[in-house]
């Protein structure tokens, strides 16, 4: 049985495994496109999906998820 509740990370983690850090970029290309066209729908659920993406890369990299963790 497919897990709802994180469907998007592995959907993310898949994506990551196949082209990389791109992964993050075409999916906010994407989700741009669809902003654009007036799709704000398809653009929250491909932002969720580049947001689950860039989370599993910057825990792969060892560098923290956002800025606020980082200590000058």
């Amino acid at each position: 049985m497919i897990r709802l509740d994180n469907l998007p990370d592995g959907i993310a983690s898949r994506m990551l495994a196949q082209s990389g850090i791109a992964a993050i970029w075409k999916l906010h290309v994407a989700a741009a496109i669809a902003y654009r066209t007036g799709n704000l729908p398809a653009a929250a659920s491909i932002m969720e999906l580049a947001d689950a993406a860039e989370r599993e890369w910057m825990m792969v990299v060892n560098a923290p998820a956002n800025t606020d963790d980082v200590t000058a």
